[in-house]
C-alpha cells in the first residue's frame, strides 16, 4: 500500500513522494516502511523507484521522504542518496 506524502513541482514535471507499508513475513502485525518516489509529467509516469521497507517507523520515514523533497531528490537517484544519507536503514 502507498500514502502519498508530498509533491514537488519543479519546471516541466513533477516528483511525488509515497511512503509504502507492508506487512512484515517474519513478525505478525509488524508494519514496515518504505519510500516509493515517482516522477510524473501530466499523468504519466516517467521515472519511478521504491527503496522496498526500511523501517517500522513510520514517523522517521515521513521526516526521511520530506528531506528527500525538500532537496529535491529524483527516482534515479534515490537508492543512492538514501543509502548515503541513512548508511542505518538496511535495504
Amino acid at each position: 500500500m502507498k500514502e502519498h506524502v508530498t509533491t514537488t513541482e519543479t519546471t516541466g514535471f513533477r516528483l511525488e513522494y509515497f511512503k509504502t507499508v507492508e506487512k512484515s513475513l517474519e513478525n505478525e502485525g509488524q508494519l514496515l516502511h518504505g519510500i516509493y518516489l515517482a516522477k510524473l509529467e501530466g499523468d504519466t509516469v516517467l521515472e519511478q523507484a521504491e527503496t522496498g521497507p526500511v523501517t517500522e517507523d513510520a514517523e522517521q520515514i515521513v521526516k526521511i521522504i520530506t528531506h528527500l523533497a525538500e532537496n529535491t531528490v529524483t527516482p534515479m537517484v534515490l537508492c543512492e542518496v538514501f543509502d548515503d544519507i541513512y548508511p542505518c536503514f538496511s535495504l
